[in-house]
């Protein structure tokens, strides 16, 4: 009932007591930096999927200390849920929606002034279906990782060049039969000195049944 954040300013050491970020009830679904501002997505949501005209995604601004500044997304939350953040070279921003009843056609919307206004809602297509989605780009390379779909047979993961078309999308892990379904997961960028930018992927790997591990890859372009 209290999205909330943390921060820290030694590398992820330490973390600041937790700050309520919004008046809204609902899941903070991404967060990112343009090392000016840090942004947090929302669905103003107790629940899950929406299904009420309140039921609407946010995307708060602030410095990560103060006040947090909102905009509303132009998407119409009914039966949508999840939901991903990230920045293109340009700057500009993109959000990610997931949508229960098009699980292969998640829906978009891209803000050029720091998250102030949105473009008017469009989709792309994904051939392996995608629910939890997490968006990460790397120099010119994006990664989009999540269960595929809400039934779900395992974690697929699609690439692309400008975060709007995507490849076939290839299966990285598949849930044993009758398993659980709990692949949630996150992409990291990772830039080490001396070494070439790569992305460490993380999940929740069902090894049997319902037990379930975290798994590791490394994802480092061509």
């Amino acid at each position: 009932s209290e999205p909330t954040m943390a921060f820290s300013v030694d590398n992820g050491e330490t973390f600041s007591e937790g700050q309520v970020v919004c008046p809204d009830k609902g899941r903070i679904y991404d967060a990112v930096s343009d090392d000016k501002s840090v942004y947090f997505l929302i669905q103003a949501n107790e629940h899950f999927l929406g299904s009420r005209p309140e039921h609407v995604y946010k995307v708060y601004r602030g410095d990560g200390r103060g006040a947090f500044t909102p905009s509303v997304l132009p998407i119409d939350a009914t039966g949508k849920g999840y939901g991903a953040l990230e920045f293109a070279k340009d700057g500009s921003l993109i959000a990610y929606v997931y949508d229960s009843k098009r699980e292969c056609e998640p829906e978009y919307v891209v803000s050029r002034d720091g998250g102030r206004t949105w473009s008017a809602p469009s989709r792309t297509y994904l051939a392996k279906k995608i629910r939890n989605p997490q968006l990460r780009r790397l120099g010119d390379d994006w990664v989009l990782v999540g269960r595929n779909g809400g039934a779900g047979d395992g974690l697929v993961m699609y690439t692309s060049r400008d975060g709007v078309n995507w490849d076939e999308g290839r299966m990285v892990d598949r849930r044993p039969k009758g398993g659980g379904t709990g692949y949630y997961s996150c992409l990291l960028p990772i830039c080490e000195p001396g070494r070439p930018p790569r992305m460490l992927l993380q999940y929740s790997h069902v090894y049997d049944a319902n037990r379930v591990n975290i798994a590791h890859r490394w994802i480092t372009p061509e």
